[in-house]
């Protein structure tokens, strides 16, 4: 569990502390964490990107235009790392390895087939930036790559040059045997969503597409900052990427990068409203609509879980174990309703005879 400066190793039975790791750069607030394959994963970043309530508040609506609906006309400032480095699970007084090269985007950062990827930038603006938050047009704007090391010695494997037009975010995702990367832009007031596959092995990009919201019913508000962040969700190596307000929904192959419209209809009160990313089971996604809904994927049904409270602004929707849980999420910058702040924990009704 990482907080500020801390990452503590909890016993999850009875929630004792079991050791706390400073990691490199003791001073400097730990980023991303993760564990895979008997290693733990993490990232130190600036200082003034450790959160607090007021620093959130402060920053989606004093240092935004439009107050409480930021202004992402321009450039979004992505938060970075400065480095990526990983403890034995098994020993973890043991350092493995620390890696330390440019400015590393947080949100890029993937482990799987055996390897750490992640997007990063050697432009002195971006690596030099003291908020850890650089523009991301300064980010891309010279020096960016896409580069694997090895997971267990932190070795390079492979890197090749980046270019993005991207204004809002990028993403990195494994799915399928296929590293996919997802970059967005707006351009003539649309978003844009340019999804590229990869080889894990080599790096060699297979495939592109662009995903423009259209005058189908699919344009939004360029201010509007979920639809400028939706991260898509995966399903047996299909990504579901959500396209409010309209009733089709976008799926892409990871295999070759095919699209086509995923239509969808709703009972009672499931939607259309979603303004936050999708989670996903084998056979649901799961979104906020006017409350917590959820769309089967096979049959195209949309409905309501629950109308008590709604999710987060984020991806807030857990469903795992049978159980759908919604853990308090952070939405210091949305103003709608049903404001109860706490974690639910839901589990399937039995059927009546």
């Amino acid at each position: 569990v990482v907080s500020r400066y801390r990452c503590l190793v909890l016993e999850p039975e009875t929630g004792r502390t079991v050791a706390e790791l400073a990691g490199p750069e003791p001073r400097l607030p730990w980023g991303y964490i993760a564990t895979d394959g008997g290693r733990v994963f993490g990232s130190k970043q600036r200082a003034m990107l450790a959160p607090t309530r007021e620093s959130v508040y402060r920053y989606y609506t004093l240092n935004r235009p439009g107050a409480l609906e930021p202004g992402y006309k321009g450039s979004s400032n992505p938060s970075v790392s400065v480095n990526l480095f990983a403890f034995d699970e098994h020993d973890l007084s043991r350092l493995i390895w620390d890696y330390t090269g440019g400015a590393i985007l947080n949100p890029t950062i993937t482990i799987g087939n055996g390897g750490v990827f992640f997007i990063e930038s050697r432009n002195p603006q971006a690596v030099n930036d003291k908020t850890g938050l650089p523009s991301i047009r300064t980010f891309f704007a010279e020096d960016a790559f896409l580069v694997k090391l090895d997971a267990a010695s932190g070795k390079e494997l492979w890197r090749t040059p980046f270019h993005s037009e991207a204004s809002h975010t990028v993403y990195t995702l494994l799915a399928a045997g296929t590293l996919v990367t997802v970059e967005i832009h707006h351009a003539t007031g649309r978003p844009h969503y340019d999804v590229r596959g990869f080889d894990p092995l080599s790096g060699k990009q297979c495939w592109f597409t662009s995903i423009v919201k259209n005058d189908k019913g699919l344009l939004v508000n360029e201010t509007n900052h979920n639809q400028l962040l939706q991260h898509p969700a995966v399903v047996e190596g299909k990504l579901y990427f959500n396209h409010y307000p309209a009733t089709e929904d976008c799926i892409i192959n990871v295999a070759d990068g095919s699209v086509r419209e995923f239509s969808w209809r709703t009972e009672g009160y499931g939607g259309p409203r979603r303004c936050t990313p999708f989670s996903a089971s084998a056979t649901n996604l799961f979104y906020r609509g006017a409350a917590c809904s959820t769309l089967d994927t096979r049959t195209g049904r949309a409905r309501s879980i629950t109308y008590v409270t709604r999710p987060s602004c984020w991806i807030s929707i857990l469903p795992a174990g049978g159980l759908v849980m919604m853990p308090e999420g952070q939405s210091a910058q949305c103003h709608c309703g049903y404001p109860l702040r706490t974690t639910i924990v839901m589990a399937p009704r039995p059927t009546e005879r």
